[in-house]
């Protein structure tokens, strides 16, 4: 009886098809992209604003301050493992434009303009 023998060209399409569905595969179970636990600072920002429209769009108490501490889980700016960062660190490293580097009271207003579509500070 002569023995089975695949020619060479179905052998490397075999082996073609298997690495496009392993690499498919991790795609899928967050083998590439962002590590897990982290998200970028718009999708931060994006859910921060979410759960300051929650809240009724309510600024902080203190006058200088516009921007409430709404902790944000899973977003770490900096990625140093420190994951305790707040819509206030979202709205700098979205909107701050390199204008307001020293006016927060501005950088409030323009986080709050696009969290709530407006700003009820002077």
């Amino acid at each position: 009886m002569k023995a089975l023998s695949l020619p060479v060209n179905m052998v490397v399409i075999i082996v073609i098809a298997v690495a496009v569905l392993l690499s498919i595969s991790a795609f899928f179970l967050g083998g590439f992209g962002m590590s897990k636990g982290t998200i970028s600072d718009t999708d931060a920002l994006n859910i921060g604003c979410a759960k300051w429209r929650a809240l009724g769009c309510k600024s902080n108490p203190n006058p200088n301050i516009i921007i409430p501490d709404i902790k944000i889980n899973g977003y770490d700016k900096d990625a140093d493992g420190d994951e305790d960062v707040d819509l206030r660190d979202a709205c700098i490293n979205v909107l701050n434009s390199g204008d307001f580097d020293n006016n927060m009271l501005e950088l409030g207003k323009r986080c709050q303009t696009y969290c709530c579509g407006y700003s009820e500070a002077p």
